[in-house]
């Protein structure tokens, strides 16, 4: 352990350092100061896990030291030096939560004493702490465990995917509001640690990415891919880092296997029936060491559903409609909505919604009398302000503007 002495007085120093055989107690002395100002930076840099320190000192004495080490250093002891007569100030200290007090002229059988027992104090409360620690890290890998296999369970044929979906709510991952790649390692000799390491070595997949071994012969990879990144080539990308990785004994790599991006965790086990239906037929050439598998809904299925989409906007636009009204209408997620209408229409899904009613909203203007407020309802906004910002946002003037100039 690492102590400190702070006092303004040259001698005690001294006598601190000499009259004590600190190695026998397991000390080691890391710095002396004058002042609470000359300790700070001491304290910051050294990490002392005991302070002796005098109340009366210049600068700044020890009270003030003390009040900045609470904010700064709490689990730092400090033992108070104080002389008699000096009672008021070691309340304050003991306010302070100083460790231990003891009065000048020093007795070292007390410091003795006084340094023993706060040494034990520390190493039960390191002994605590590397308890929880390790507890913490116990539980995490428990749950970690358990998320693992419900993902393996997903991914088999005739699963309960709603049921487990629920469970794995219940462990607080986000089941909708993400997107996920699905790689599948295959043709490879590489041990569970190998594995994993070659995972987390990847630059921007490290703390995104789940992996577990499905069966003897297959690993699965579910990276998380946030809105940060680019959906059409991370999952390529992810592959490609994992290769560079891993590389089996005769210098050849892993087969690896990718889905496109799938906007819920509930399209994961066709992905994954999908992948390996690939990977057992061997529908790949054997040079092939990288696949990707395309999403199996076809142009005319896309059209379709955003014709649906379009029309649901255009029948109920004049009410405060949100994605999830959308999403559940057509039997989307709303991720994979969004996505999906960006794709096929080059808009965002929001902008062709707004941009419909204030053309709904520019006919009203033209054709009725009424005022802008109930425009606003008849659009779908209950805010009028709101819909005046969104009007003058598109058209360029506000309601009242526009209809003054028909």
């Amino acid at each position: 352990m690492k102590i400190l002495f702070v006092d303004d007085e040259k001698w005690t120093l001294e006598y601190l350092e000499l009259a004590i055989d600190w190695s026998s107690l397991g000390m080691e002395i890391v710095g002396k100061a004058c002042n609470g100002r000359e300790a700070i930076p001491l304290i910051t840099e050294k990490e002392p896990d005991i302070a002796i320190v005098d109340i009366r000192m210049p600068v700044m004495d020890g009270l003030e030291l003390m009040e900045w080490i609470k904010e700064n250093r709490p689990f730092l002891k400090v033992i108070i030096l104080s002389a008699y007569g000096e009672f008021e100030y070691a309340q304050k200290a003991l306010s302070l939560r100083a460790s231990g007090y003891l009065l000048k002229p020093l007795d070292e059988t007390k410091m003795i004493k006084e340094i023993q027992r706060l040494s034990g104090l520390i190493e039960s409360e390191r002994s605590r702490k590397n308890n929880f620690v390790r507890m913490q890290v116990q539980l995490s890998e428990s749950k970690q465990r358990e998320k693992e296999q419900l993902l393996s369970r997903l991914l088999s044929p005739g699963a309960d995917v709603q049921d487990i979906l629920t469970e794995l709510k219940k462990m607080d991952m986000d089941t909708e509001n993400t997107c996920w790649y699905l790689l599948v390692i295959s043709e490879t000799e590489k041990g569970d640690g190998e594995i994993r390491n070659s995972v987390s070595e990847c630059s921007g997949i490290d703390g995104r990415s789940i992996v577990f071994r499905k069966s003897p012969e297959e690993w699965v990879v579910l990276i998380c891919c946030g809105n940060d990144q680019d959906y059409e080539t991370f999952g390529q990308y992810s592959a490609e880092a994992i290769s560079q990785n891993i590389t089996e004994g005769d210098g050849t790599k892993p087969l690896i296997v990718v889905s496109e991006c799938q906007y819920d965790l509930d399209t994961l086990n066709d992905a994954y029936q999908t992948i390996m239906k690939l990977i057992n037929n061997r529908l790949f050439s054997p040079s092939e060491r990288i696949i990707t598998v395309s999403h199996s809904t076809s142009r005319d299925e896309n059209s379709r559903l955003i014709e649906k989409v379009r029309l649901y906007m255009k029948n109920n636009y004049s009410r405060p409609i949100g994605l999830e009204d959308i999403a559940v209408d057509v039997g989307l997620s709303r991720n994979y909505l969004c996505y999906l209408f960006k794709k096929e229409t080059g808009l965002n899904i929001w902008d062709y919604l707004t941009a419909h009613r204030i053309e709904e909203a520019k006919k009203l203007l033209h054709e009725s009398n009424d005022k802008t407020y109930e425009v606003a309802l008849k659009v779908g906004y209950e805010t009028p302000g709101y819909f005046s910002k969104m009007f003058k946002k598109y058209v360029g003037t506000t309601p009242r503007e526009y209809k003054s100039r028909l």
